[in-house]
């Protein structure tokens, strides 16, 4: 996905400052950040694909469907 490391590279810049916030909600936000860089990383190509799909077809793929190319 074009961008997607942009994207990431800018979340591992922030993370550090959030990880080793003196405050509870910093730390937290770091938390949501890691996850956040993960889905991009690992779940949010195929969610597009489905989604797109969907889009294409009027329903959700099943197992055995074909998923279009982002």
């Amino acid at each position: 996905m074009a961008g997607a490391g942009r994207v990431t590279d800018y979340l591992a810049l922030l993370l550090p400052a959030w990880s080793s916030s003196t405050k509870p909600e910093g730390r937290e936000a770091a938390e949501g950040l890691s996850d956040y860089a993960a889905y991009i990383a690992g779940g949010l190509a195929d969610d597009l694909r489905r989604y797109l799909f969907r889009l294409e077809e009027g329903h959700y793929p099943g197992a055995s469907a074909r998923l279009p190319d982002l």
